[in-house]
């Protein structure tokens, strides 16, 4: 049997499936009812000791897809293609990559210590040594987070024109 762990407010806390016969523990002021399998803590909450699907305004689903659309997008910006290789770009590996490419753009050059490599996110090796690859390598960083931008834009007018509900669902947050 499924059951709804729910706060004096309503709000599900969780589900649990127990054999029946044994009822779950409710912890920190929470109470629980039976429910049935399409019962999630995302989409209802209880009422008058029912769970009900929670019914939000096109207003709150807009800003649910717009909130999907930018988060998807920032861990879009984690990563890049270069020289067939997945190159990590998270803000670590951003500082890295922009610590260098701050040298490269006041010298014109690669600084002394630099291996002439770059390690791709399966652990090999993407050589990098001259200032023109190294640019490339940049580039394509740079190109990532252009084209991610400009999805997330033609998600957003998509988002702008939608009218109903059931077309903001329909939209598919792909990067």
């Amino acid at each position: 049997m499924k059951w709804a762990m729910y706060m004096p407010d309503g709000r599900i806390t969780r589900t649990v499936s127990m054999p029946d016969g044994m009822d779950p523990i409710a912890l920190n002021g929470e109470s629980f009812v039976a429910v049935g399998d399409e019962v999630n803590d995302l989409a209802h909450r209880v009422e008058g000791g029912v769970a009900v699907p929670i019914v939000k305004s096109i207003e709150q689903v807009r800003a649910d897809k717009r909130a999907e659309i930018n988060s998807t997008r920032l861990s879009a910006n984690t990563y890049f293609t270069f020289a067939g290789k997945t190159i990590d770009s998270d803000d670590a590996s951003r500082a890295n990559i922009d610590s260098i490419n701050g040298y490269v753009s006041l010298t014109g050059e690669l600084p002394p210590s630099f291996p002439g490599i770059w390690k791709a996110q399966d652990n090999t090796f993407v050589p990098v040594p001259t200032v023109a690859e190294w640019t490339a390598m940049y580039g394509a960083m740079v190109a990532r987070v252009q084209q991610n931008f400009a999805r997330s834009e033609q998600l957003k007018s998509q988002l702008a024109a939608a009218t109903t509900v059931q077309e903001i669902a329909a939209i598919a947050v792909t990067f």
